[in-house]
């Protein structure tokens, strides 16, 4: 079983799409959640009426992205829990390629995949650790192919292999990851939560 989680805010079009291309999964019907930060377009009543099996948290504010996902993971009891943005595209095999992938691969904690831009381009969804060469090679944009960075677009990282950091725009989590290593931390409102629990779970012996 899977579950996706999504915290969506004003993005009533862009989440309609995807929720119609996660129940078109081959093979696959996913638990939907939804937390919506409090939209000011109509995303909650979109999802009432088209997506009633969906299920709908709405909050009373905008609590940022951490936050967000904390509140729908610690309500899923699915042992795989996709984090996923609601302005992606997907195609109709990727979670069945993907849990066939965790399945065969039972030391990866968190996995992910490709992403590209609406270009088709090679689009960084992850990277090395922030600490030494790595950062300093990103912050003074020295880096280049094959060498450690915060963030990677070279395509040869994008292989199946252990990297040191993967972004929140495709996550998918093992549910014992979180117990064991914690949860998003919500002191951040967007941006490098993902990077700080995906070295937790390092920490914790899972590949990424």
């Amino acid at each position: 079983m899977i579950a996706v989680s999504l915290v969506s805010y004003n993005t009533s079009a862009l989440l309609e799409k995807l929720i119609e291309k996660l129940y078109a999964q081959i093979n696959i019907k996913p638990e939907i959640w939804v937390l919506d930060n409090n939209s000011s377009d109509d995303s909650v009543e979109m999802i009432k009426k088209n997506f009633p099996k969906v299920n709908l948290t709405q909050s009373k504010e905008n609590t940022g992205f951490a936050k967000g996902q904390n509140v729908l993971l610690k309500k899923i009891n699915s042992p795989l829990i996709l984090v996923l943005n609601p302005d992606t595209e997907i195609e109709t095999d990727t979670l069945s390629k993907m849990i066939e992938f965790m399945e065969e691969n039972p030391e990866v904690g968190i996995g992910s995949c490709r992403i590209l831009d609406s270009k088709g381009r090679l689009t960084s969804n992850g990277g090395d650790q922030p600490f030494g060469t790595a950062l300093l090679s990103w912050l003074f944009n020295f880096d280049k192919p094959g060498t450690p960075s915060f963030h990677r677009a070279d395509r040869h990282f994008y292989e199946s292999k252990n990297v040191g950091w993967i972004g929140g725009t495709f996550m998918l989590i093992r549910k014992e990851v979180l117990e064991k290593a914690g949860y998003f931390n919500e002191d951040y409102f967007m941006y490098f939560e993902d990077v700080e629990l995906c070295y937790k779970a390092g920490k914790k012996n899972y590949q990424l």
